[in-house]
């Protein structure tokens, strides 16, 4: 259960995204494993969704950059460093 929302979305305030669509979710269950899709990140892959949901695409921020030409490859980078030093995160090529 959850609502859906449009906003624009920022990866830095030179690179946005216009009206993207996402889902807030409030309460789940049935998800199944392996979960990911945090802010609209997770795989285009139907095997990773429950079989009763379609998704048309519109809530992949991945995708809704690499439509509006934010970015030239659906590729989303982390680099995780320890606490009190920098860590960062690519989109597109890295």
């Amino acid at each position: 259960m959850g609502r859906e929302f449009a906003d624009t979305v920022c990866i830095e305030l030179s690179n946005c995204v216009d009206d993207f669509k996402f889902f807030l979710v409030y309460q789940q269950e049935g998800i199944r494993e392996p979960v990911d899709g945090i802010l609209g990140l997770a795989r285009n892959q139907t095997m990773y969704l429950n079989s009763n949901y379609t998704n048309d695409g519109s809530s992949l921020y991945l995708l809704a950059l690499r439509e509006q030409n934010r970015i030239s490859e659906l590729t989303v980078s982390f680099y995780f460093s320890p606490p009190g030093y920098e860590s960062s995160v690519d989109f597109g090529a890295p």
